[in-house]
């Protein structure tokens, strides 16, 4: 623990703010008084002292910025060790849980190599997502909701924040939770000149496939700044990383709300159920030429009559849903394979994709598309819209 004199000498050369001398003198005496008082109590009752040590002074606003200031670097020098090792998780996690506002990057990393997943922002309680697949995610605290390039929504459910999990609780898996007392002791197995570096093994749940979590703050601001899981699944080895930025600006209210205009689709016919396929003009996609479409197999029957992928959400939406085959032509005159595990509710889009390597040349492609059913006047007849776009690697 510091001395006064060395507290005193610490804050004379890390601070100063326009005011008289006198006034200077006042406000550093008091707060090095309140900092011997504390030293006899726990830190913990130190806090409520910053708002007195401000309300009863007249002073001006600031000088009573330069002040929180002084306290604060005083609690941070007196409850804390000088290296680090002594702050637990717990002070972490009830830091992170007044961040108003980060912007964030989602990447992975494996025997491909290092791969984007998604750009992000969080603030207003709101998350809105950028995934390098081209498809945008909104979500308001309560509703999250997909939408492709063209703002048809492909996906809706519930939001991982309505329970009232913060932004943080969720990225870190609930490691950042303050009501996680597994973690609140936790101390850092690294302490650098900048960072502290925790580190989390798997639950006997997770122990298959999760080989540990570790977190990285900042020394002094005790904020995440990366979270990086590692796996060892049937897939391979390699790991999650989750990066948070706070220097970008914080975004307006508006940038967190859903769209409300959609564009055209790329193809668009005329289909009856369990009839023959049809082939629909591609326009304005590149590198892609046509969609061959069949529908069949109309359900409406309980929901465990579905594959257990889809039995959740039709348990909870109805139905009735159809099934629907697609298979896309590129401009070369390759036939892609069949996507057939498409299963659709009239009227709403579905996130879906074929292809890889698997092309006549053996060159990579994969088609990320979004198709929508929707009823007609006569009985059994639909239109089918689909949007695509061709991703190659070089």
């Amino acid at each position: 623990m510091k001395t006064k004199n060395n507290i005193e000498e610490t804050i004379r050369k890390k601070l100063s703010f326009t005011a008289s001398a006198e006034l200077h003198d006042r406000m550093l005496d008091e707060v090095l008084d309140t900092q011997e008082k504390s030293k006899k109590t726990k830190s913990a009752a130190f806090t409520p002292r910053i708002g007195r040590i401000i309300m009863k002074s007249p002073i001006t606003k600031l000088a009573a910025a330069a002040a929180v200031i002084i306290v604060v670097v005083t609690i941070g020098v007196d409850q804390f060790s000088t290296n680090g090792s002594a702050i637990a998780w717990g002070n972490v996690a009830a830091r992170a849980a007044k961040v108003d506002f980060v912007h964030f990057y989602e990447l992975k990393c494996d025997q491909n190599g290092l791969e984007a997943i998604s750009e992000g922002w969080h603030a207003h309680g709101k998350t809105m997502k950028l995934n390098t697949l081209g498809s945008t995610s909104y979500d308001d605290g309560q509703i999250e909701q997909e939408y492709d390039r063209h703002n048809v929504r492909t996906g809706k459910g519930r939001s991982e924040l309505a329970d009232g999990r913060t932004f943080f609780e969720v990225m870190s898996k609930d490691l950042l939770s303050t009501d996680n007392d597994q973690f609140n002791q936790q101390k850092p197995i690294n302490v650098g000149g900048d960072f502290l570096v925790y580190r989390f093994e798997p639950s006997e749940e997770q122990r298959d496939w999760l080989k540990g979590t570790s977190v990285t703050v900042g020394r002094n601001s005790l904020l995440p700044v990366q979270i990086k899981t590692y796996y060892d699944a049937f897939y391979g080895k390699g790991y999650e990383l989750v990066i948070f930025d706070y220097e970008e600006a914080e975004k307006p209210a508006e940038f967190f709300e859903p769209p409300t205009a959609r564009e055209a689709p790329h193809g668009k016919s005329r289909i009856v159920l369990d009839g023959k396929e049809v082939t629909m003009e591609i326009k304005d996609a590149p590198g892609i030429k046509e969609a061959v479409v069949r529908l069949h197999d109309k359900y409406d029957g309980p929901s465990d009559g579905l594959p257990g992928y889809w039995r959740e959400r039709y348990a909870a939406e109805g139905g009735p849903v159809y099934k629907l085959d697609v298979v896309f032509i590129t401009k070369e005159g390759y036939r892609s394979e069949t996507n057939d595990l498409i299963i659709l509710w009239p009227n709403e889009g579905m996130r879906c994709g074929v292809g890889d390597y698997n092309w006549p040349d053996g060159k990579y492609r994969n088609i990320v598309f979004t198709p929508v059913l929707r009823p007609t006047y006569k009985e059994n007849e639909f239109t089918v819209e689909i949007s695509c776009w061709l991703r190659t690697k070089e």
